[in-house]
C-alpha cells in the first residue's frame, strides 16, 4: 500500500516527466475509495433492497407450512402406516351380562305320591337300575347286608329279563358301619365304573356297579360325615 501511494517503479527504458502527478494519482486511485480521494461528492443514495424482503416475505406465504407438504412432493414413494403389533395372548372383549330373572319356585301340579307305609326306618341309601333290562327301578339299602339277585326273596330282585344275573344271590352289597361306607362283593365278577373287578370293592356315593348288562347306580345318604348309629344306638 505504501508503495502504491509513494508511486510504482519505472519499467526499464520509461521516462517520467519530472513533477508529472498522474501516474501516482492513478495508483492512488486504484487502491483507495472515491470517498477518500474526493470528499466533496455527494454521497450516492442507498440501493433499494425492500425487493429482497418483499421477496422472502411472498415466497413464505405461498410456501405451505410443513404440516401441507405432501408425501409426494419429497421425492420418495409414501410411507406406509405401520400396523400395531399383534398381542400373542389377547384380551378376551368382555362379553356383556344378560339380566336373567330367577324361575319362580313351585311344586308340580299333579297326583300326590303313594303312601310311604311299610318302608324301612332309617335308610342307609338307595340302588338305582340306570341301565339294562329294569331301568328306572331303585330300592332302599338298610344297615348290615343286602343280597341281589333274580329269586324271590332277595332285598334287590333284578328279574328284569337279564338272563346273566344269578338267581341265587349274584351280589352282595353290605354297609360297614366301622368306616361308615359301602362295599361291594361278588365271587362272578361285576364292574365298578367300567373297570373289571373282583372279590370286595369300596363304593363311594355316585359309582355305578354292573352285574351282567344291568347297572346300579349307588346313591348313598350315610357316610363318615353322616350316619344313623347314635339314634340307633339310642333305641
Amino acid at each position: 500500500m505504501l508503495g502504491k501511494l509513494m508511486g510504482r517503479k519505472k519499467k526499464s527504458g520509461e521516462k517520467a516527466e519530472r513533477g508529472s502527478t498522474v501516474e501516482d494519482k492513478a495508483i492512488i486511485h486504484q487502491s483507495v475509495p472515491d470517498e477518500v480521494l474526493y470528499p466533496d461528492r455527494p454521497a450516492p443514495s442507498a440501493a433499494d433492497m425492500s425487493w429482497l424482503d418483499r421477496g422472502s416475505a411472498k415466497d413464505t406465504a405461498e410456501t405451505p407450512s410443513a404440516q401441507e407438504v405432501p408425501v409426494a412432493s419429497v421425492g420418495t414413494a409414501p410411507i406406509a402406516p405401520v400396523p400395531p403389533v399383534a398381542r400373542r395372548n389377547p384380551v378376551p372383549a368382555p362379553k356383556p351380562r344378560v339380566e336373567t330373572k330367577p324361575l319362580a319356585a313351585r311344586i308340580p301340579d299333579q297326583a300326590p305320591n303313594a303312601s310311604s307305609e311299610g318302608r324301612p326306618r332309617y335308610p342307609y341309601g338307595w340302588l338305582v337300575v340306570v341301565e339294562g333290562p329294569g331301568t328306572g327301578e331303585w330300592f332302599p339299602l338298610e344297615r348290615g347286608r343286602t343280597l341281589i339277585g333274580r329269586a324271590p326273596g332277595h332285598t334287590v330282585q333284578l328279574d328284569f329279563g337279564d338272563a346273566g344275573i344269578a338267581a341265587d344271590c349274584h351280589t352282595e352289597l353290605g354297609y360297614d358301619e366301622e368306616r361308615h361306607g359301602f362295599v361291594v362283593q361278588s365271587d362272578t365278577g361285576f364292574r365298578v365304573n367300567g373297570v373289571e373287578r373282583n372279590g370286595a370293592m369300596p363304593l363311594r356315593d355316585g359309582d355305578v356297579f354292573t352285574v351282567s348288562g344291568t347297572s346300579l347306580r349307588l346313591v348313598a345318604l350315610c357316610s363318615q360325615n353322616f350316619h344313623w348309629a347314635e339314634h340307633i344306638a339310642a333305641e
